[in-house]
């Protein structure tokens, strides 16, 4: 079984369902954070450099925490936070950050599977950046940028990036989430998911527990 497969794998066993319940509601910590306090570099460390023995959100945050407990505390009071209202909205900020990466590191072990191991770079640096990953082939790199979208957008397409004098071309990749799957029977699908089906065949999949995941044909304009 591949990587890509057992990080599938992984992500089919995740309790969605309750974790949107349980923090999508909160947004009490929104303000941008210094890079000293981000979740980022330590997702990165466990689930693209680590390749197997994922952990659940709540066992990520917990290494997050304790591994920068004294920069996240000093930030808190930095920000005027209480302590109630900081811990009740950091992990619910974490969360979102986690699962945007997690969708963004799919995509990576899948273009691993198809240009080949040790194709794919990524890491805190690239994406502070604004590149989530790069792809080697034959000595050229390719910059790759995936984007959530809410309204209906072309698959890929290029961009560009600056950070300071530096422009960068990436290439975009675009993903969508649907709404809900099936109607109040329970059983039947509703028209705007089959239709996202549709659009999306072979570019984009969604995994039973509502996870979106990419697919070969995504790269097809890479």
């Amino acid at each position: 079984m591949s990587e890509l497969d057992d990080f599938e794998n992984f992500l089919s066993a995740l309790d969605l369902a309750k974790y949107r319940k349980k923090y999508v509601p909160i947004k009490t910590v929104e303000l941008d954070l210094p890079r000293r306090v981000q979740s980022i570099p330590q997702i990165f460390k466990c689930y693209w450099e680590r390749k197997s023995h994922w952990v659940s959100f709540e066992e990520f945050y917990e290494i997050y925490l304790k591994g920068q407990s004294l920069e996240i505390e000093n930030f808190r009071k930095e920000s005027f936070f209480s302590k109630k209202t900081f811990y009740t909205g950091l992990p619910a900020r974490t969360y979102r950050t986690w699962a945007s990466l997690l969708t963004q590191i799919q995509g990576g072990y899948l273009a691993q599977k198809i240009f080949g191991r040790g194709s794919v770079n990524m890491n805190a640096e690239l994406d502070w950046r604004g590149i989530d990953f790069e792809i080697t082939r034959a000595g050229s790199v390719t910059n790759v940028q995936v984007k959530k979208d809410t309204v209906r957008k072309e698959a890929y397409g290029p961009d560009f990036v600056t950070k300071g004098r530096n422009r960068v071309q990436v290439a975009v990749i675009r993903y969508n989430v649907p709404g809900k799957r099936y109607k109040q029977n329970g059983i039947d699908e509703r028209k705007p998911f089959q239709d996202w089906k549709k659009e999306w065949q072979g570019k984009l999949d969604i995994l039973p527990n509502g996870f979106v995941v990419f697919r070969k044909k995504i790269f097809d304009g890479i």
